[in-house]
């Protein structure tokens, strides 16, 4: 099962994806989690979303779609919910695309 879950900021996403997560038996996948977990490594693309964190920009897009691409290719055949993904409309349709 894939679910993807979008809405705006604070509109409690991330709860309703933690119990439809937790029912099912799907990964959660928060991109906000990603990003926090890259943001503290060392690596090159740790310290390009760290910069653009810190500066309170959002990451571009394809960063976005490559950093959760690779995300959900870990995971093999799980099941999974996407929450936070879809910041734009750009990514939504990009990511219907490569899925």
């Amino acid at each position: 099962m894939k679910v993807l879950i979008f809405g705006k900021q604070a509109s409690g996403k991330g709860t309703q994806a933690k119990l439809i997560a937790e029912k099912y038996r799907l990964v959660h996948i928060a991109t906000g989690d990603i990003f926090r977990e890259i943001r503290k490594e060392d690596s090159e693309l740790g310290k390009k979303v760290r910069a653009l964190i810190d500066g309170g920009k959002l990451v571009p897009d394809d960063v976005t779609t490559e950093i959760v691409m690779a995300k959900l290719k870990s995971l093999g055949k799980k099941g999974f919910i996407l929450d936070g993904y879809f910041a734009t409309t750009a990514n939504a349709g990009k990511f219907i695309t490569l899925l």
